[in-house]
């Protein structure tokens, strides 16, 4: 297994996979069962689909029915592990797993087309009208949802999560103001403030975490002024705090790149 299983899977099972898996490679290791199941599962996703705008919407809406709910149910309260009532801890499932989840989900973004905009002065034209509307509200919500639980994953303590998790809400994001809200992103923010803050470690994995975050920085730079300021802010402060020898500060200062390439008028208000 990878750096978060506990088990090898068989000689069998590894040999039944075609690909090893990305988060295997991530993690320094051979072979991941759940990053080999979540590539297949992504594989699965585009090839019956195929194109976009000829993609099977029932199918669509159902994986992402599926993969939401199965997302949502690994997610603790704390991303901590959760006691019962007699004190003791329960098992976890890895971080792994998780986060083939979130790659798995990522892929339907390329296949889910905007949701038409409600028309209130438009007649109901009969039941299957309305079943379709039903269905739209219900997979909206879903996508909903499926950013929710990326944005908080973004504070999850392994960073292939935080990295998956910033993979997804680029790909959403990239599909234009029809699949995000503002308060999305600024929400999205918000987390990698938080992961950065609240990491409590000062090494290699500090590092990781905070170069998982580069793309969802970028991106939420260059979507939202507001946020590229208030990133750029809490970055510089972050930076004083930091020995400015340390590899977790030229981190930092590639976020501050990435920031200032996105939105070269919130890095010109901090100069100023």
């Amino acid at each position: 297994g990878c750096s978060c299983c506990s088990a090898t899977p068989p000689k069998s099972i590894q040999n039944g996979f075609s690909r090893a898996g990305t988060l295997a490679k991530q993690t320094n290791s051979l072979f991941c069962a759940h990053a080999a199941r979540g590539e297949l599962l992504q594989l699965f996703i585009s090839r019956y689909n195929g194109s976009r705008h000829y993609a099977d919407e029932d199918f669509t809406r159902n994986a992402l029915t599926s993969l939401t709910d199965a997302i949502k149910s690994q997610l603790d309260p704390l991303m901590k592990t959760a006691n019962d009532k007699n004190g003791k801890k329960k098992s976890r499932d890895p971080s792994c797993k998780l986060a083939s989840l979130i790659h798995a989900a990522k892929t339907l973004f390329f296949f889910l087309l905007p949701l038409p905009v409600e028309d209130e002065t438009e007649a109901d034209d009969g039941s299957h009208a309305s079943d379709e509307k039903l269905k739209q509200a219900e997979e909206q919500e879903k996508r909903d949802q499926l950013l929710a639980c990326a944005v908080q994953c973004l504070k999850h303590k392994d960073s292939i999560v935080a990295h998956a998790s910033a993979s997804l809400l680029v790909t959403a994001f990239a599909y234009g103001p029809e699949t995000y809200t503002d308060e999305h992103v600024l929400q999205a923010c918000s987390s990698v403030a938080w992961a950065i803050r609240n990491c409590q470690s000062d090494g290699e994995s500090m590092v990781q975490l905070i170069t998982a975050m580069q793309p969802i920085v970028a991106t939420a730079a260059r979507l939202s002024k507001v946020a590229a300021s208030s990133l750029l802010m809490y970055l510089v402060s972050e930076i004083k705090d930091k020995d400015k020898e340390s590899k977790i500060v030229d981190s930092l200062l590639r976020l501050v790149s990435a920031v200032a390439v996105a939105e070269p008028r919130a890095a010109s208000t901090q100069i100023n």
